[in-house]
């Protein structure tokens, strides 16, 4: 089968859809300066219909939702996690997550992960700056590397790859509030009601996150708690709202669409 060069956002849609054939070949994300490779599909999943295991590596679901979006650039459907007026701060409204047996049976020491994100026009950021979409577990011992889209209210929304349960942290350069996310790297803004192209990756000592093919943050030096060599344990579509306290004013959603998992 011909796999499609990915020379836009349009390209990446036709290849996302045709991952399942196209193991074999070497394929690259969204065009920039600064554009990851991927050689191997573990997982992928176009979030067709509520519960849908994908292809590869089966995902499982928790209080997620499917509905109809003919904007979605891997449409017509997608994810949705919907936080009702009154959700209080530190919870999700769903997770949907690879089976973390099958993922850990890989032994994979890095991953990418790629997808298309949208958070709703009238999104409302945690007073505490943090504002979860994805997690990338290392080894058994609850490290993580999560994207958070950094900013409070209605402000500015900030893609930052934040950590947790390291050993050791990169340099801060900023903090997503509460001091749950100091040495936090990332860049450039998230615009509301709009989708955007997301890659991650997440390796022995570093990871890097890339929105609409450009690089806007890379962190090296890190350290996870585990013992022997660190390996892939955990990819989850959790987003936690917050940091704790407050709650939502009204409600608003997020979306996921044409998520893959790769090795990098």
């Amino acid at each position: 089968m011909h796999c499609p060069n990915l020379r836009s956002r349009r390209g990446m849609v036709a290849l996302l859809v045709t991952l399942a054939a196209c193991q074999a070949e070497s394929i690259s994300t969204p065009t920039g300066p600064t554009a990851e490779t991927a050689t191997g599909t573990l997982s992928s999943n176009a979030f067709a219909s509520r519960g849908d295991p994908g292809s590869g590596i089966r995902w499982r679901w928790t209080g997620a939702s499917v509905v109809s979006d003919s904007t979605s650039p891997d449409g017509p459907m997608a994810l949705q996690f919907t936080y009702a007026a009154g959700r209080t701060g530190g919870t999700a409204p769903g997770n949907v997550d690879l089976d973390e047996a099958a993922l850990r049976a890989t032994n994979l020491s890095s991953a990418t992960i790629r997808g298309w994100l949208y958070v709703s026009p009238n999104w409302y950021g945690h007073p505490s700056l943090v504002n979860k979409t994805l997690f990338v577990g290392m080894g058994l011992n609850g490290n993580q590397v999560y994207v958070s889209l950094k900013g409070a209210g209605n402000g500015t929304l900030q893609p930052r790859l934040a950590f947790q349960g390291m050993a050791a942290k990169p340099t801060p350069n900023g903090t997503c509030g509460n001091g749950g996310c100091a040495g936090d790297v990332g860049g450039g803004t998230f615009s509301r009601g709009a989708w955007h192209a997301i890659a991650v990756t997440v390796g022995p000592t570093s990871a890097s996150l890339a929105v609409d093919g450009l690089t806007v943050g890379v962190a090296s030096g890190l350290v996870w708690r585990t013992s022997g060599a660190p390996y892939v344990a955990k990819v989850a579509l959790n987003p936690t709202w917050g940091g704790m306290g407050s709650t939502v004013p009204a409600t608003q959603y997020m979306r996921w669409d044409g998520v893959t998992v790769s090795t990098p």
